[in-house]
């Protein structure tokens, strides 16, 4: 297969020479544009959400904004080591008109995983839901100490 043979027959026969730079170009630009977000090309597919990490002396505080979620739809997994967040949402719908019946079902679900920072003590986790914003306390097991160096 010719490199003639992937580009558009439209772009090809332009008025005049086309360099072969020019060819590259047209075929490598729409794969760049669906590579830079390529979730969002295809409009289904639910944005990661952003998850914030606080580190406190005794606890780390992490938090999570999960618009259009409930908390029914969210569970937490916790380790020494690790915090997973795991979202699985499933909606339906159904509407009645002109005597015709149209059911619609969608389902999104993700899981973040995140290695924490110093050991935590598991049987003392809370996690509350208020306002589409999950807040996570992860208490130490040990605090940690800081201690500030002079410069030499």
């Amino acid at each position: 297969m010719a490199f003639r043979d992937i580009v558009p027959w439209n772009r090809r026969r332009k008025e005049g020479a086309t360099s072969p730079f020019e060819l590259m170009r047209e075929t490598v630009e729409p794969m760049e544009r669906f590579f830079e977000k390529p979730w969002t090309a295809l409009g289904r597919f639910p944005r990661m959400p952003e998850v914030n990490f606080e580190e406190k002396p005794s606890e780390i505080v992490v938090s999570a904004r999960l618009p259009g979620l409930k908390r029914e739809d969210v569970k937490i997994d916790v380790t020494e080591e690790t915090l997973t967040i795991r979202v699985e949402q499933a909606r339906s719908q159904e509407q009645r008109k002109h005597g015709v019946l149209r059911r619609s079902e969608s389902s999104q679900s993700f899981v973040r995983r995140f290695a924490l920072p110093s050991p935590i003590k598991t049987g003392e986790v809370k996690a509350a839901f208020k306002d589409e914003v999950l807040e996570i306390h992860l208490p130490r097991v040990k605090e940690t100490q800081v201690r500030r160096i002079e410069i030499e």
